[in-house]
Order: structure tokens, then sequence, then C-alpha cells
């Protein structure tokens, strides 16, 4: 499965569920200098699950730009011929232009997931139904809400996207691609 975060719009509350990533998954963080931080043990699951991690952080602001970055990507993604299922993580209902797009105006019909976490997208996209239900007893109500929660991370230090990907600790399996 393939996750585009939209990290300006959802930060740290979009990687629910990142324990869940599968080494065939990839994420892709779409980001701006307003919003470069993220835990260290959020990035620290996503590294380990072996997952392709690609990073992309938006070099001009302007308004929506980094909404025209993800649909730009999901577009050459299928474009090129990715046969997976996709999913933009945001709270963005913008989005939602892009699901009735690949629905319904193309001949090559696809289903795209939009969700508010990792979580959210893997039980909406129902793959694999194993890791699915995984999530689903994982899920617990939020306090005084109708969302749903997975159980939260232990609160670890803040690093930027950069810095991160600095480190000298080995990267596992993943492989990070920063695009500029």
């Amino acid at each position: 499965m393939y996750f585009l975060v939209d990290h300006e719009n959802v930060n740290n509350s979009g990687y629910q569920g990142v324990e869940y990533l599968l080494p065939e998954d990839t994420i892709e963080i779409f980001y701006s200098e307003s919003s470069k931080n993220i835990h260290n043990g959020i990035f620290r699951l996503i590294k380990d699950s072996g997952c392709d991690i690609k990073i992309c952080k938006l070099t001009q602001v302007r308004k929506n730009a980094l909404d025209f970055y993800i649909v730009c990507r999901l577009g050459e993604l299928i474009g090129s011929g990715y046969q997976g299922n996709s999913a933009i993580i945001s709270g963005d209902h913008g989005f939602k232009s892009v699901q009735e797009y690949w629905r319904n105006c193309t001949k090559h019909k696809r289903r795209i997931g939009l969700a508010l976490s990792v979580a959210d997208a893997i039980i909406a996209m129902n793959e694999p139904v194993s890791r699915t239900g995984e999530v689903k007893m994982q899920m617990k109500p939020a306090p005084s809400s109708s969302k749903r929660l997975i159980k939260p991370l232990q609160k670890s230090a803040v690093s930027t996207m950069q810095q991160t990907l600095m480190t000298k600790e080995p990267l596992s399996t993943a492989t990070i691609k920063i695009f500029y």
C-alpha cells in the first residue's frame, strides 16, 4: 500500500498505526518549513518496519502548494503503472475531489483512501485483511469523541525531518529518498 502523508495537515497524529506498516508498503511524507517536526519514536517505527520511506519538502510556499505536490505525486505514481492501493493521510476535505476523479472521471477506475491516520487508512482500504483485523483490535474510542485512536506512542524527543535523516544509525532495510 502507498501512503501519502500531508504532514502539514495531520502532524504527528497522522502516524497512528505506523507500527503496522509492512516491508512492501511505501510511506511518502510531504512537509514544509512550517511543519518539519516529527517525533523520533514515530520515525523509528517507520524505519523499523522495513517499508520504503520517501520525504518531499515543499520548496516554495503558496496557498495549497503541498496539496498540489501530493496530487501530482499520486498522478505520477498511477501513471507509472502502480497497481496497488493508495491513501492520502490528511484532514483536508479538498482531497475528496481526487477520490471522485479516480472513481468517476477516468476509464482506469481507482479506489483512493482518504484518512486522518495510517491506521484509519489501513482499515478503510482493508488490505491486507489480516493487518486490518489487527489494527481494528487495537482501536479504541477517543475520550469525548466519536473518532478512533490507536494506543498513543510514548512521548519522545522531537526532531526535524532533515535531522532525523542525517543520523548515523543504521536504517535497517528502509530506503530513504529526499526530493526537493
